[in-house]
């Protein structure tokens, strides 16, 4: 059923984060999902720690990064529905590129910090940097139609 160990660990990330964050894929809800996301990583850190260390083809970290990026895409997709605002497919392919790098490389250095800041600081903080680009993207498209 799997094709080597790695891809039994992508499973696992897969089904549990799927359980933490429900509704990752809803703008509305992308609150709640940083904050399940990050609650899920800071539970399982010495796990994680570990696992993000593997650099090996099919590793899980690629399975993470999959997933947030397409998470991404989904919020920004929702986020034109809900908002009612028009974004061009080439310029969601740009923020899901550079937002889930931003967001991928802010978790690992979370996981992997050897005195990472508090679950409630870094949930505010990625809070803050996320809402900022949505907020900026949804004013400016308004201000251009």
């Amino acid at each position: 059923f799997f094709r080597d160990k790695y891809d039994v660990l992508g499973f696992i990330y897969r089904e549990e984060i799927d359980h933490a964050a429900a509704y990752c894929r809803h703008y509305e809800y992308w609150p709640q999902t940083l904050t399940s996301i990050l609650r899920y990583f800071d539970d399982n850190r010495a796990f994680y720690q570990r696992v993000l260390s593997l650099d090996v083809q099919n590793a899980p970290a690629d399975v993470i990064r999959r997933h947030i990026s397409t998470m991404i895409a989904d919020v920004l997709t929702d986020m034109g529905r809900t908002e009612h605002i028009s974004v061009a497919d080439t310029y969601v392919k740009f923020l899901q590129s550079i937002l889930s790098e931003a967001l991928i490389t802010a978790l690992q250095d979370w996981i992997l910090s050897r005195n990472p800041a508090s679950l409630r600081d870094e949930n505010e903080w990625l809070y803050h940097y996320l809402q900022d680009g949505f907020n900026g993207l949804v004013e400016r498209q308004r201000v251009e139609a």
